[in-house]
């Protein structure tokens, strides 16, 4: 055992030192002096390698590194799976150490005998190395060989490429070497280019782009993400994919009330009208009381939305709407329009009880001056606690069920109008819905 791992030692090193002295040498052509044996080597390594035996190819490897380096581009991407099978075996610290720096070298040959063969790809490899390998101590030069090359050549990068770049990036801030606005500016341009090769057919992995994002969530608050898209906004508004991105990560990190993040919202409508975004609009606009803006968005939702399910949803927000308007009537026709639609949407049963219960006083001509649309609305309110799981909404109605059951007529005025308990009842005024006669416990 002893004498294989010195054997392995006195290998690596040879390795080494012939690695070095090819990067400072004289390039060979091809084959080198001896092409036959040249040849015969590179055809021993393949066949090991696609065998699976990567320390039988290792001697084969060694001859053509030192021989004819310029021979195959095979030989490198040969060598790189035989250097990380030496490492995984590697039983020493030091020994392992002299196997990552052949694999380094390894690489770096592959950049210089074949520097048209996608060179920023090869950069960008030999960092994931690093950072494989060697985090601690060589992060920086891990990060400057993803800079360069994601600045020289990013259409030869992978999407797991990105991902480690701006994992390297994380690191840069978190040793404050460089800042986050300059780590937004680059993620936005990785998420620009994923889009473009998604249009154009190609699958990235939706693990990778959440991770990307993650990572630049280090840099991501309110705050920074409105200085950065309004510095840029008037030379990129036209950049849909731009605006789509910057859509995202502010939803992403909650700045709903965001003025910059309106602008993109509105913007982007304009170029994409889409039944999503103006219902997002039409809520920013009902929060801050502009709801001329709020009813005109809410019904552009509802005309081009074509799923059932979440017109139901368009109506409920039009319904709130017109309750914050004081318009119970209309409120009510939108909330029934809803529960049209899906029957199970809790929050329009909330949405119809606010609008009986707070229109009790427009309905005074009724038998009991109004009382009885108290009835009615807790009628919905129950159905929102038979069909909400949420547990928030379901504490608002069971609130609302003991307000108003304090409004229902006493059990003498029943009486007086010759009503009985539990007997149905029929409420007119704009309802013209039957519910059950109560009084006041």
């Amino acid at each position: 055992m002893l004498n294989d791992q010195k054997n392995n030692i006195r290998f690596i090193s040879i390795a080494v030192i012939i690695l070095c002295s090819s990067l400072t040498g004289t390039a060979q052509v091809n084959y080198g002096e001896n092409p036959e044996k040249c040849k015969q080597k590179l055809s021993i390594m393949t066949t090991y390698y696609k065998q699976k035996a990567y320390l039988s190819a290792a001697p084969s490897w060694r001859y053509i590194i030192e021989n004819c380096p310029e021979s195959s581009k095979n030989t490198y991407i040969i060598g790189s799976k035989i250097m990380e099978q030496y490492i995984k075996e590697a039983d020493s610290v030091e020994l392992k150490s002299l196997y990552v720096d052949s694999l380094l070298m390894n690489q770096d040959l592959r950049i210089k005998y074949f520097p048209n063969q996608k060179p920023n790809k090869q950069k960008a490899k030999k960092a994931i190395y690093l950072l494989k390998y060697r985090l601690k101590e060589e992060y920086k030069t891990a990060f400057q060989l993803l800079d360069s090359a994601f600045s020289n050549g990013p259409t030869e990068l992978s999407a797991y490429d990105f991902q480690m770049y701006m994992y390297c990036y994380k690191l840069m801030i978190k040793s404050k070497v460089r800042r986050c606005d300059q780590m937004l500016e680059t993620y936005l341009a990785i998420n620009q280019i994923l889009e473009h090769r998604e249009q154009s057919g190609k699958r990235i992995k939706k693990k990778t782009k959440n991770q990307i994002t993650e990572y630049a969530e280090i840099c991501m608050d309110c705050d920074l993400l409105d200085s950065l898209y309004l510095s840029n906004f008037e030379k990129r508004k036209a950049d849909t994919i731009w605006l789509d991105n910057g859509i995202l990560l502010f939803k992403r990190k909650k700045c709903n009330s965001s003025t910059t993040f309106l602008t993109l919202l509105e913007t982007r409508y304009l170029s994409k009208p889409n039944a999503k975004t103006a219902s997002t609009l039409g809520k920013y606009f009902l929060n801050v009381q502009d709801f001329e803006k709020a009813n005109s968005y809410f019904s552009d939702a509802i005309e081009l939305e074509k799923d059932s399910s979440k017109l139901a949803i368009h109506h409920v927000n039009k319904s709130k709407y017109f309750i914050v308007s004081k318009n119970y009537r209309q409120a009510f026709q939108e909330s029934k329009k809803a529960i049209g639609y899906e029957q199970s949407v809790s929050e329009a049963y909330l949405t119809a009880g606010d609008a009986i219960a707070y229109s009790a006083n427009q309905c005074k001509s009724l038998t009991f001056g109004g009382k009885e649309m108290y009835w009615l609305a807790v009628d919905y309110y129950r159905q929102v606690l038979r069909l909400s799981d949420n547990e928030k909404e379901k504490l608002r109605a069971k609130n609302k069920i003991a307000k108003f059951k304090k409004f229902f007529p006493e059990k003498g005025d029943l009486f007086l109008k010759s009503l009985g308990e539990g007997d149905t009842y029929n409420i007119g005024c704009f309802i013209n819905e039957k519910t059950k006669i109560r009084s006041l416990k």
